[in-house]
């Protein structure tokens, strides 16, 4: 028997762990570029790019933008599709995500996902949801998960498109088109006529089953065997990124040069000549009016819409979302060290910094002010690039710079320190001078470098006769992990505070003072071994970035945060403290501000619909969500308590489960002194033998709910008790 009606959450409870209360995410992306999915939702187009999803608006060209602080769960999307419900799904680097009536709801390893990098959706005719991924397949039906790899037979694990034909369900792999006819596993490939096994992408006509390669074109299977297409048919290309079905059943084909339809049993191609965009197409959409959508590696998407050709660009100001660094400067602004330039965020505003000055900057490694106010850019191979605020100079090898690989730079007075891949130059009114292995230095490359407050360099390097090294006027002294140091490979040095110096090692964090070195490993506390930078809170504790989030000291615990909780991105690069009571993180997701104001907790209430209730009748409750703060996101648990005390609680696929810990509902955003009324939230019919209501007795609905940025839960459990009697 089916005891359950669900209108769209997750439930979960008590032993969450609690995290520090009042912390929030705001996401900085650019979602302009690497837009590999696109799909038309009405008079909406749904872009996945590499900065998150992007709703765009196609009446009055608004646009809105969904990153991990709003609920998806990364922001590297690959993937669309739309359920029966009218729920989007969207794959994504770290898992699946699904919105439905402004809710959002993850799927991840965590959850029963086979692997966490998804690479295509497709929900089937019988509604179970298919995932692909580069670990194998999950399918999620109503009671549950149903994960394939190779072990059971499936052709390959990577996964990159799926369709369903001819009552199978088709997969594109790297080995050929598999299949699943709901028992048994098959595959074709190049002994099947296909001209190749690297398949990318697959749609469905009445024609049959069209699948895409990597290099030999597009091929066309009628159930019975296959029929391939090439340039010499008419396609403009051999590589094909992506395909999509008009709504006269022709088809399109994204290749490397360009986009070739295939109408009326001919093919037609179009490139540059013909108008489209001087930018690498990746993925294609289009709408029943006969509309033509491409998503682009670095130009926004490219339309041809109502007979006219237009652009559709975000107006986030991130050159790229590969951020590497990230500095405060004394006017308020905020510098990003991007892998194309440099981005500074002013009062909202933002300008960007490619080509400066005739300089290409090109990737940047380091951003610092210095003490008259100036921005020292630290590129990975322009050399050091000064800027006053109008004019650009740059240092480089032509101009006494010891490379011009520049790592890392720090400023102290009225020098400036900065480490390059040959050494440390130094850069003061007496021109620039140099400290190299010919000087003692151990090591060549100087991949970080700091100045504490007695005026000591301190220097450090990842390569193998890496350490530390702490100049100080003349004498040089080497600390190594026979010293103490956890690890040879130095990530970070922070020495802003007297006598205590942070370092960030490929095997966990050091503090460095008078009673030596303290270690902290991920036995601390830590998310990850490998911290690449430390920086001081605006409150006095200490983050710590790692490849796998960032972690908060307060002096005696670790508290940690990840994509999952709304960071941009778990590979972290930088961290500094902004001038708002805030802290900025750099990743190679993009960027993120982490917000520390506190609100008033959210009142949670619920009401079962009969205090008591006998076999046959239906028992459920009704939530509602009250707001009285700030316009806040939060995760909503739901669970049930039987009579012998048993917690079972509902997850995000409407199955329940006894002693999971998982949120029904994440990312319902709800506005100031706004409520969410959900009425019904739960209907069962009773006797439920699952989860059990069947002996006499009391039982209770529950909910609780929690920031949707940290785990902390907010406000009292809310209870919802019933009595059943036969």
């Amino acid at each position: 028997m089916k005891s359950i009606f669900i209108c769209g959450l997750v439930v979960a409870f008590f032993t969450f762990p609690l995290l520090c209360s009042g912390i929030s995410f705001e996401n900085h992306t650019n979602a302009n570029i690497v837009i590999r999915a696109l799909l038309v939702d009405g008079p909406f187009l749904w872009a996945g790019t590499d900065g998150g999803l992007i709703r765009w608006c196609m009446i009055n060209g608004s646009s809105e933008k969904f990153t991990t602080s709003d609920g998806l769960v990364h922001n590297q999307v690959s993937s669309i599709a739309h359920d029966a419900e009218g729920g989007v799904w969207v794959g994504a680097l770290g898992g699946a995500s699904r919105y439905y009536m402004g809710m959002w709801t993850r799927l991840d390893v965590s959850t029963g996902l086979v692997s966490p990098r998804v690479e295509a959706i497709h929900v089937a005719g019988s509604g179970d949801v298919w995932i692909g991924t580069t670990g194998g397949l999950s399918v999620l039906k109503s009671d549950g998960i149903k994960n394939y790899t190779e072990a059971d037979g499936l052709p390959c694990n990577w996964v990159t498109d799926i369709a369903e034909f001819d009552d199978r369900m088709f997969f594109a792999t790297d080995e050929g088109v598999g299949w699943f006819d709901g028992e048994t596993f098959g595959n074709y490939d190049t002994s099947d006529n296909l001209p190749s096994n690297n398949i990318t992408c697959l749609v469905v006509t009445p024609e049959g089953l069209w699948a895409g390669t990597r290099g030999t074109g597009v091929c066309l299977f009628d159930g019975s065997s296959w029929r391939t297409f090439t340039s010499a048919d008419g396609i403009e290309g051999s590589v094909i990124a992506d395909l999509s079905v008009s709504a006269d059943f022709s088809v399109w084909a994204v290749t490397e040069r360009g986009v070739s339809l295939h109408s009326g049993g001919v093919w037609l191609s179009f490139n540059k000549s013909h108008g489209l965009p001087d930018a690498s197409l990746l993925s294609i959409s289009t709408d029943p009016e006969g509309n033509v959508y491409l998503g682009t590696g670095d130009e926004g998407i490219w339309c041809w819409y109502n007979g006219n050709a237009l652009v559709l660009k975000s107006l986030e100001g991130l050159l790229d979302n590969r951020v590497h660094c990230v500095a405060k400067a004394s006017d308020g602004s905020t510098w990003f060290g991007c892998n194309s330039g440099v981005s500074v965020l002013t009062d909202g505003e933002w300008r960007s910094f490619r080509d400066a000055d005739s300089i290409k900057l090109g990737a940047v490694n380091d951003i610092i002010q210095s003490q008259d106010g100036a921005m020292w850019i630290a590129t990975d191979e322009a050399g050091l690039a000064r800027f006053d605020g109008e004019t650009w100079t740059l240092f480089d090898a032509s101009s006494g710079l010891l490379s011009d690989e520049a790592l890392s730079v720090a400023s102290r007075g009225e020098s400036v320190y900065c480490g390059t891949s040959l050494g440390l130059s130094i850069l003061d009114i007496d021109g620039i001078s140099s400290i190299t292995q010919d000087d003692g230095l151990p090591f060549e490359s100087v991949d970080v470098v700091d100045v504490d407050q007695n005026g000591r360099i301190i220097v450090g390097s990842s390569s193998e006769r890496g350490g530390l090294v702490v100049i100080d006027g003349a004498d040089m002294t080497h600390y190594t992990v026979t010293d103490g140091l956890p690890s040879d490979c130095i990530y970070a040095i922070n020495a802003e505070k007297q006598g205590v110096v942070w370092l960030g090692t490929d095997f966990g964090a050091s503090r460095w003072d008078d009673n030596g070195f303290r270690m902290y490993l991920v036995e601390e506390g830590l998310i990850s071994y490998t911290v690449k930078s430390i920086s001081y809170g605006p409150y006095g504790d200490v983050w710590l970035g790692q490849m796998g989030g960032i972690s908060r000291f307060d002096g005696a615990s670790f508290e940690n945060f990840s994509a999952i909780h709304g960071l941009a991105d778990n590979r972290v690069g930088d961290l500094c403290a902004g001038s708002d009571d805030d802290l900025w993180v750099a990743t190679l997701g993009g960027a993120a501000r982490v917000s520390f104001a506190a609100g008033p907790e959210p009142e949670l209430v619920l009401k079962a619909t009969s205090p008591v209730c006998r076999p046959g009748q239906q028992v459920g409750c009704s939530l509602s969500l009250s707001n009285s703060g700030a316009s806040r996101s939060f995760d909503l648990y739901v669970g049930l308590i039987t009579e012998d005390d048993r917690v079972f609680c509902l997850m995000s696929w409407g199955s329940w489960q006894e002693g999971a810990i998982a949120p029904w509902a994440q990312g319902i955003m709800v506005p100031p002194e706004a409520t969410v009324s959900i009425d019904p939230l739960i209907t069962m019919l009773l006797p439920s033998y699952f989860p059990p209501v069947i002996e006499p007795g009391r039982y209770a609905f529950a909910a609780a709910v929690a920031n949707a940025m940290t785990p902390q839960f907010l406000g009292d459990v809310a209870i919802a008790p019933f009595e059943f009697y036969y």
